[in-house]
């Protein structure tokens, strides 16, 4: 499987940089080339929502810290328009996936949703979560840590065959709304090892 180390395609890891479009288009390249290992090194780096395709790991280094967008305009809005039946129209995740097959998200980096941002709004429900697969089929999680999410952390939903292993959740005990774990209407799910708090 093709490695693509974002630092060797505009994606900058100085904790100042948006690299949100940036990732986007590492992630349109490896996805013509049939998918491959997204790599972070260590180091920060900040974006908005990332959107994984078929046959695509997001790999985080140790050491490397990916740092939620302040700007809410970088996390597209899910509708029912562009996901038929969808009923929980919000902002997209930090990490997610429609449609997708063989997706993960793996390392011992973590990513901080920077939820502050949007807990002041308590009844707002448009929130992104961190970790949301939609309609995906094989689908991993493990190793990473995930803290401050906005809303619900890790939030698998109409997916198949999903493993949920050895990953971290940290959110404030007073977060509003901060779900450690919710599976929706899926089949085949494993999770295991986890420390979610």
């Amino acid at each position: 499987m093709a490695i693509y180390d974002v630092t060797k395609y505009g994606v900058y890891n100085d904790g100042e940089t948006n690299n949100t479009k940036a990732i986007k288009a590492v992630i349109e390249i490896a996805e013509k080339n049939g998918g491959g290992i997204i790599y972070f090194p260590s180091g920060k780096y900040i974006s908005g929502s990332i959107e994984l395709k078929s046959n695509m790991t997001l790999y985080l280094e140790s050491g490397a810290l990916i740092l939620g967008s302040e700007n809410k305009e970088d996390y597209p809005m899910i509708t029912k328009e562009i996901v038929e039946g969808y009923t929980r129209e919000g902002h997209a995740a930090m990490v997610y996936a429609i449609n997708a097959e063989n997706i993960a998200l793996e390392g011992r980096g973590t990513i901080d949703g920077r939820g502050y941002n949007w807990w002041p709004d308590k009844k707002n429900e448009h929130r992104p979560r961190m970790f949301q697969p939609i309609l995906c089929d094989n689908v991993r999680i493990a190793g990473v840590t995930l803290k401050n999410s906005p809303m619900w952390t890790v939030h698998p939903m109409c997916c198949t065959n999903v493993t949920i292993d050895d990953i971290t959740i940290k959110n404030p005990s007073d977060s509003p709304n901060t779900d450690g774990i919710n599976p929706e209407s899926c089949s085949g799910v494993h999770i295991s090892n986890c420390t979610v708090d």
